[in-house]
């Protein structure tokens, strides 16, 4: 019985050891792209720019992608934040630590990078 116990003991602090915590690879994104008026992007495709802030009103970026997407007939996207074409920073080196991050996402309707 004793060595059931210490076994299990053992174990627990072994996994112990190998679970902590990781930055992610890549998260899950949804948004609903609309034209100046309001109406849904319905079944368009376009290109996003995709920014991670570490405030609300910063202008540098601590990670930087551009992803292509198509919408459905309500304007929805659903991306992977990781998966895009890389411009500056590393997704595993935001400070998430840090506090609150903010996504700002540029939309060009057309698909190319005239983003808005």
């Amino acid at each position: 019985m004793k060595t059931t116990i210490i076994s299990l003991l053992v174990f627990a602090m072994y996994a112990m050891n190998l679970v902590h915590a990781q930055a992610p690879g890549k998260f899950n994104y949804q948004g609903i792209a609309r034209d100046n008026n309001g109406k849904f992007l319905s079944h368009q495709k376009l290109s996003l720019r995709i920014l991670i802030l570490p405030t609300v009103d910063s202008t540098r970026p601590e990670y930087e992608e551009i992803q292509s997407v198509e919408t459905n007939e309500f304007g929805l996207y659903t991306i992977q934040i990781g998966d895009g074409e890389h411009i500056s920073g590393t997704l595993d080196k935001v400070s998430w630590e840090t506090g609150n991050k903010y996504i700002h996402i540029a939309i060009d309707p057309k698909g190319g990078s005239d983003f808005t």
